[in-house]
């Protein structure tokens, strides 16, 4: 029987033991000239790395050009690599990688750049990488010394070579070298241009590139349509510069590394070769013998016949220092400011600001998905650091790809498991499809149709309720006094984007607030003078109401509308937010702002709403609003419904004496300030079969003293105006969470609903304690007017029945609200094992009475 009809297990253990005992032969203990110690004697860091991995009982080694450098005493800077060797199947390594990342933080700019290059744990593992890194190249930039005294030799003549300097490539019986591959072997050849050179390696190098002129051919085709795509899309038919092949050679190199060839971008491979290019004229010992090896190849005529004669020219231009070739090419820190805003339009400039202010929050989300204090929150607040710097940001030049952009950016910490690369992929990919719901866009142009000129019976919009400066209702508020909030400022650049605050402020900019449609806004926007629509895809500024700029390109002047409001109260309540944002009235006039509604106005998807009610196969029995997340865990058979922006649950109650003959429809909060939205949809299904309500909201504690994330229990509601001293009628309302087993420390309170958060200046929150008011938000008061009118004229005699508890978020004048990390505060841990509590002890007292049944 021969060996490889054996099972697979047993295959599986020969393959490793194989592999390793190939590992053991091409691994010698180290003689005199490349012992570990004696290697890294020139730097102290290295030298504090490696203790390190003594400490924590780990592999440690150096490999390739780091081996390279160390063995012929070339110097180190900042902006080398330190190719280091471990195992990750280690039981030390985690403790290890985060120490030697925090030391490398902490020495940033101070020492070369340590990179975790070879993982052992591969080794078992057939793959591209593996024989392209380990088994084939250069020899001299194949060996591994290791701090346990061994050297790694996978060519078995990198030392020999390393010591009589020569310059040979492994396997010697080599076709040819792949475009993308190329331009790595170059790169040696410029380093170790003084070695003996292999005659069979340098014609393999010139071979291997003459086939890719071979335009008939599969290699020829694809390195001329990539070269042409790098020179017309990347360079924009202009000279190729260091920042535009950034993104496209660090995705290529992401995709190979991780096997996901079929992911290759259009400028692959000739962005890896010209990337390689450009990396030589910052490592090449000098100019000259960049120069002598281009001319060895034939590199310039190569290029030249790619399209980028202009770029050879640069490059074997004598007269050029490495210095001019970095200001020619636009190297990090030689790059042209084109981002001026003396170069580019006004819309350009709110285009690539509301690109830089998605990627912040959008990093800020995803770190909100992770434990507070954890390594793996530091390593991806670090990231994130990293990348908004404006240099790095600068050289990165990042579009509107962003997903694509941030696993990039984060690839090598996934590969060392410092980041999970599922839960953060996953989430990212929920928040970018939620948050930005157009796509790989910013500012999307959108053609406005005329409804006339289409044939429509639509009227023209009845432009006299079309009004300069902030809704009567704002100017109640007092913005100059004292605010309960101590840190206004960072609560509404928190909500604004701080970003994005001078460009609100600009005087280029006019801000308008319509509760309508997008037609109607549009065509106001036109009758102003502002003739071209992009719809913005911005994180925030696609949910609770949406977004558009108009342009007018004569002036260079912006109009940002915020339009589709979910109620009358959220269209007051974001006009108070910039309304406060703008009191610097030298700097935004009140005559910049323009506010439109109509005489007639319902919540945006009303109808579709409506329809999906009518529709639905059994009667809804239970209406919970807020907090689905930890709802739809308790459901069963838990469905997602998305109608318009109002994000639904549907389910049934999870018990045994529940029939399943009703739904249960819950309506998330999402953090919004939706006023008297959920009023509206309780009124809409009320004559639907639904027995129960359920609200549980998050809100101010007026005064709450306990922890955050405590609850109130309210039994009476009053609605207060924006100015002090404005309150209605209280109303009383019977709420069976009184009964409930749930620590609070204010049950059968006062509850206040405010119109928006922003009138709660310290005199208006005092107003409010001396009433014994314990709590307040946006919604609840709505809710309990409309039941209560419902069950007035319920002539069943039946009263929907209703559950309401107040999650306490902040403390008004006790508690700063800064902006953190949180962005949606559903995603705090703590929270939402406040409420799934919470809303299991409701479920159970909703079973108890039976009335689930739906009958």
């Amino acid at each position: 029987m021969k060996i490889w009809q054996r099972k697979p297990a047993f295959n599986f253990i020969c393959i490793i033991l194989f592999v390793a005992n190939l590992f053991l032969q091409q691994s010698v203990f180290a003689q005199k000239d490349f012992e570990f110690e004696r290697l890294i004697s020139s730097l102290p860091e290295l030298q504090a790395i490696a203790k390190m991995a003594s400490e924590e009982g780990v592999t440690l080694g150096i490999y390739g050009g780091t081996v390279r450098d160390l063995f012929l005493k070339r110097p180190f800077t900042v902006i080398s690599d330190c190719d280091l060797i471990y195992d990750s199947r280690e039981p030390g390594f985690p403790a290890f990688r985060d120490r030697m990342i925090s030391y490398a933080d902490r020495m940033s700019g101070k020492m070369p750049r340590p990179d975790f290059h070879f993982d052992l744990a591969s080794l078992n593992i057939e793959s591209e990488r593996i024989k392209l890194y380990h088994e084939e190249g250069i020899t001299a930039t194949k060996v591994g010394v290791f701090q346990n005294g061994k050297i790694f030799d996978p060519t078995k003549r990198g030392i020999t070579d390393l010591r009589e300097r020569i310059f040979s490539y492994y396997p010697p019986d080599r076709e040819k070298i792949e475009l993308h591959n190329l331009g790595r072997f170059i790169r040696d050849l410029v380093r170790l241009y003084d070695f003996k050179k292999d005659d069979n390696t340098i014609q393999l190098l010139k071979k291997s590139m003459k086939q890719c002129l071979d335009f008939n051919s599969d290699d020829g085709k694809k390195a001329l349509a990539s070269a042409e795509n790098c020179k017309k899309l990347l360079a924009q038919n202009g000279r190729f510069l260091f920042h535009q092949i950034i993104n496209p050679l660090r995705n290529d190199t992401r995709f190979l590394h991780n096997e996901n060839k079929e992911k290759l971008t259009k400028y692959f491979p000739f962005d890896m070769f010209f990337g390689d290019i450009f990396r030589i004229v910052t490592q090449a010992p000098d100019m000259n013998s960049m120069r002598n090896a281009f001319k060895l190849l034939e590199i310039p005529e190569f290029l030249d016949k790619l399209g980028f004669q202009e770029e050879a020219q640069l490059l074997m231009n004598e007269k050029f220092s490495r210095e001019d070739l970095f200001r020619e090419f636009e190297f990090p820190g030689h790059q042209k400011k084109f981002t001026e805003e003396k170069k580019m339009s006004f819309l350009e400039v709110w285009e690539n600001t509301l690109r830089k202010y998605n990627y912040r929050v959008i990093f800020d989300m995803l770190a909100s998905d992770l434990q507070e204090n954890s390594s793996e929150l530091n390593s991806l607040n670090r990231k994130k650091k990293d990348f908004l710097a404006s240099k790095t940001y600068l050289m990165l030049n990042p579009g509107d790809d962003y997903e694509e952009m941030i696993t990039g950016f984060l690839d090598a910490d996934f590969n060392i498991k410092i980041l999970p690369r599922k839960k953060i992929t996953d989430s990212l990919n929920w928040f970018i499809q939620t948050y930005l719901p157009a796509g790989d866009v910013t500012l999307q142009q959108t053609e406005v149709i005329n409804q006339n000129a289409r044939g429509s019976t639509a009227v023209k919009p009845a432009y006299r309720n079309l009004k300069r400066g902030f809704s009567e209702h704002v100017y109640l508020i007092d913005r100059l006094a004292t605010h309960s909030f101590r840190d206004l400022s960072s609560y509404l650049s928190y909500l604004t984007g701080p970003e994005l605050k001078d460009l609100y402020l600009d005087k280029r900019t006019s801000l308008a607030f319509f509760l309508a449609d997008f037609e109607t806004s549009a065509e106001i926007a036109r009758s102003l003078g502002y003739t071209k629509i992009f719809k913005v895809n911005a994180c925030g500024f696609s949910r609770r109401m949406k977004t558009f700029i108009a342009w007018n390109e004569k002036c260079d002047r912006v109009l940002l509308v915020q339009y589709n409001f979910s109620s009358f109260e959220q269209y007051l309540n974001q006009q108070a937010r910039f309304y406060f944002l703008t009191a610097d009235e030298e700097k935004t006039s009140s005559k910049s702002v323009f506010v439109y509604h109509s005489d007639m106005h319902w919540f945006p998807d009303k109808k579709a709403f409506v329809d999906f009610i009518n529709n639905i196969e059994k009667p809804i029995s239970v209406l919970f609003i807020g907090f689905t997340g930890p709802l739809k865990n308790i459901l069963k058979n838990a469905e997602k419904i998305n109608i318009g922006e109002l994000s639904l649950i549907k389910g049934l109650l999870p018990s045994k004496c529940c029939t399943d003959k009703s739904y249960v429809l819950g309506m998330s909060g999402f953090g919004a300030s939706y006023g008297s939205l959920p009023a509206e949809i309780l009124e809409i299904i009320a004559g639907k079969g639904v027995r129960k309500v359920v609200f549980t909201g998050t809100g101010g504690g007026i005064l709450f003293k306990g922890n955050r994330f405590g609850w109130c229990i309210p039994e009476k509601a009053v609605f207060v105006g924006n100015s002090e001293g404005s309150f209605g009628q209280e109303i009383f309302f019977p709420n069976r969470a009184v009964d409930l087993p749930v620590k609070s420390e204010h049950r059968s309170s006062i509850h206040a609903t405010v119109m928006t958060p922003l009138c709660e200046t310290e005199k208006h929150v005092e107003k409010m304690k001396q009433k014994g008011i314990a709590s307040v938000d946006c919604e609840l008061f709505h809710i309990v007017d409309k039941l209560s009118k419902l069950n007035f004229e319920n002539s069943s005699g039946e009263d929907i029945q209703f559950y309401s508890l107040i999650n306490i978020t902040d403390v008004p004048g006790e508690m700063d609200i800064k902006g953190k990390s949180e962005i949606n505060i559903e995603n705090n841990i703590n929270q939402y094992r406040e409420v799934e509590s919470v809303l299991k002890l409701i479920c159970e007292s909703i079973h108890f009475d039976g009335s689930c049944t739906g009958k």
